[in-house]
């Protein structure tokens, strides 16, 4: 790669500059990625870079565009480096966003939830206030849950802004464990009511093996285990939830039951 080409001499600073300064070139963005994290040790072997050459390939990487497909190379180089410098990842989060409202087709990477998710609480919260309105659940919901992760106090800070209401579906989406019913819990704590936690858990998504109506068992199963932890504390707001999503769950599991009986009468509607 161009950064190895740098290493061994084959091509000279101003060079390597003027490839990651040029505009609008995803080569330039590559390759200020990947000098940077060579230049970080990241190959095990810290690459040497001038003042200025260090600076143009940072500010490139603050305003790298990720792939939107999950697991590419490069967005885990992106990673690595981001946990490496927590003002980088700051600024590189900041830029994504302000770019996010230019560019419909963005999504925050789920390669990068869990780096949000490392910052210092005061830089989660400065970034939460940067949260633009605008942005849909779908393509920033990974990043607000990310920003959130393992703290009340950023999630009712989260819930706080008004502006934000249509993201608080994301807080609700994920597995049925203790996690959700303390985000559902600080939800209606903020105002959501229990047939929207309800909705929200459902329209998360999820997939399945087999009969659509025993995953709707196994889940309200789960919701069953939630309760009794939640009876056993005397979280009644937690209880409301609890209620509203296996009453909404067992709606969809008598359903799914009449589908399937139907599908083994008629066979399969495709």
């Amino acid at each position: 790669d161009v950064a190895f080409c740098f290493r061994r001499g084959l091509i000279d600073a101003e060079e390597l500059r003027a490839i990651v300064e040029e505009p609008e070139s995803r080569l330039g963005q590559s390759v200020a990625l990947r000098t940077l994290h060579r230049a970080s040790g990241g190959d095990g072997n810290p690459l040497t870079l001038s003042g200025s050459l260090y600076a143009a390939c940072r500010a490139r990487v603050a305003n790298y565009r990720p792939s939107r497909t999950d697991g590419t190379e490069e967005n885990w180089i992106l990673a690595q480096l981001l946990r490496r410098d927590t003002e980088l990842c700051v600024d590189w989060i900041e830029h994504w966003l302000q770019n996010a409202v230019k560019h419909d087709y963005d999504w925050f990477p789920s390669d990068l939830e869990e780096v949000a998710a490392d910052l210092p609480n005061q830089e989660r919260r400065l970034l939460i206030d940067a949260v633009p309105s605008r942005l849909s659940s779908i393509r920033v919901g990974r990043l607000v849950r990310g920003l959130v992760d393992g703290d009340d106090d950023l999630i009712a800070y989260f819930f706080s802004r008004e502006d934000l209401a249509h993201l608080r579906e994301a807080m609700i989406e994920g597995d049925l464990d203790e996690t959700w019913l303390r985000r559902a819990e600080l939800a209606c704590e903020a105002g959501c009511s229990p047939d929207q936690i309800a909705q929200w858990t459902i329209s998360g998504g999820f997939l399945w093996v087999g009969e659509e109506s025993a995953e709707w068992e196994r889940r309200t199963r789960l919701l069953e285990g939630l309760r009794d932890l939640a009876t056993s504390e005397a979280r009644t707001v937690a209880l409301d939830a609890i209620g509203a999503c296996i009453a909404a769950f067992e709606r969809r599991k008598s359903d799914a039951l009449r589908s399937e009986r139907r599908e083994r009468v008629y066979g399969r509607e495709w």
